[in-house]
């Protein structure tokens, strides 16, 4: 993705210099989710699992159906990645 200097806010493109290029795989479903916010207790409720259970997050239902989505792709060798992360 490139982005222009002259439309986004330097705020803004500092802010996504500073993003890190490797997630995790259900790193990047958090993200893909809009629940960036709520990461760390996510991770926390999650331990060492790679997916969720329908119930553990019932009012974010894409957090699941994401990481289904990333965990296939990873397995059909459709979406790039390195030793247990996913490039950015």
């Amino acid at each position: 993705m490139i982005l222009g200097l002259g439309t986004v806010g330097f705020g803004v493109y500092e802010r996504i210099l500073a993003m890190p290029q490797w997630f995790a795989p259900f790193e990047a479903a958090i993200r893909w989710s809009g629940l960036v916010r709520f990461e760390s207790r996510i991770l926390d409720l999650m331990g060492n699992r790679q997916i969720p259970a329908c119930a553990d997050f019932p009012r974010w239902p894409t957090l699941r159906l994401n990481a289904e989505r990333i965990f296939d792709a990873l397995a059909n060798g459709d979406l790039a990645y390195g030793k247990g992360v996913i490039c950015g």
